[in-house]
């Protein structure tokens, strides 16, 4: 089975597999395997993403979009952290420099009556949410 994201990546920036490999510095033929099903490393995905300008975070993403009343935006604000918000419930993952968020601690947030945390990370996210797109995938 063939990465089909790559490829639509590469077809939209209409880019020959000699193109791509020069810019990242790998053999033609690892473009075609990786084409082809296999997974690149770490270091050329991130070359990879960077050079097709894919958003690598968002296909994780995708099935959520075809659910109930799922919604995903975008934005260009400089945060420190990753909310999602669920109701009453909010998770809140912690970014620490030099770690992916996948490493980083998450806090689990529930609305009280009389607290606080959850009220400054709800008017963050609140905040951030009336200004950000909407991606529709």
């Amino acid at each position: 089975m063939g990465n089909d994201r790559l490829r639509s990546a590469v077809a939209r920036k209409m880019r020959s597999t000699r193109d791509l490999s020069e810019a990242i510095g790998v053999d033609p033929k690892t473009i075609e395997r990786w084409l082809s099903g296999r997974t690149p490393h770490l270091r050329h995905r991130e070359a990879l993403a960077r050079h097709l300008e894919v958003r690598m975070a968002l296909g994780h993403y995708q099935p959520l979009l075809v659910e109930h009343d799922n919604a995903v935006r975008l934005h260009a604000t400089t945060l420190y952290n990753s909310i999602f918000r669920f109701d009453d419930d909010m998770l809140v993952n912690t970014h620490a420099w030099g770690s992916n968020a996948y490493k980083s601690p998450v806090l689990h947030l529930h609305q009280v009556s009389g607290g606080s945390m959850f009220d400054t990370y709800a008017t963050s996210f609140d905040s951030v949410w009336r200004t950000a797109t909407i991606y529709e995938g």
